[in-house]
Order: structure tokens, then sequence, then C-alpha cells
């Protein structure tokens, strides 16, 4: 497969998890109720959601971390910073992942 068609298919992969999350969110705020939604979150207590996303982006660190260590062993130049990057953009719609899995099982994700 040639590299333009590659950025092709990786583009529509991209527009394919943009879709595939829209539609869930609005799945979702349709069943629950976007005022719903409002209204719990203005009542959260806001340490709570501060440690909570804390606790996430530390978790990302740690991953990513332990991926660095398992990839150093076949390519010592990997950067923290990318696999971070990588990781953490991965990880930012955890209904995507499955869209992920489903690619890679074809062997067309790169």
């Amino acid at each position: 497969m040639s590299k333009t068609a590659q950025q092709v298919q990786k583009g529509w992969m991209n527009v394919l998890r943009v879709l595939i999350s829209a539609g869930a969110l609005s799945f979702l705020f349709w069943k629950i109720g976007l005022g719903e939604t409002l209204a719990v979150l203005r009542r959260a207590n806001l340490r709570y959601l501060v440690a909570a996303f804390l606790l996430f982006v530390l978790s990302l660190g740690i991953r990513a971390y332990r991926w660095l260590v398992l990839l150093r062993s076949l390519d010592p130049g990997v950067p923290f910073a990318r696999l971070l990057r990588l990781y953490s953009s991965d990880s930012s719609s955890a209904v995507s992942s499955p869209v992920n899995s489903v690619a890679m099982w074809c062997g067309r994700w790169n």
C-alpha cells in the first residue's frame, strides 16, 4: 500500500473514530438528558473532579512509561514524550478503542 493510500486510510479511521464517539455521546445525552447531566456536574465537588482528572493523567503517564520500558528493548530511540502523546490521544476516547482494536486485528493500522 502506498504512503498516500495509508494517509487516506488513516484519515478515514480518524473520521470514523470521531463519528462513533459523537454518536455514543449523543445517544447518552439523549437517554440521560443534557440538562440532568449538567445539573449533576454543577452539584459535583470540584476537588473530587480535579483529583479524578489528575489521577487519570498520572495513569496515562504510568501506562506510557510501561510501554517505554517494553519498546526500549526493540528500539532504544523511542522518546517518552512521543509515547505519552500517542497513548493519551488513543485513550482520550474509550469509545474509539474498539475501532482501534478492529483495525489492528485487520492488520491495517500503522
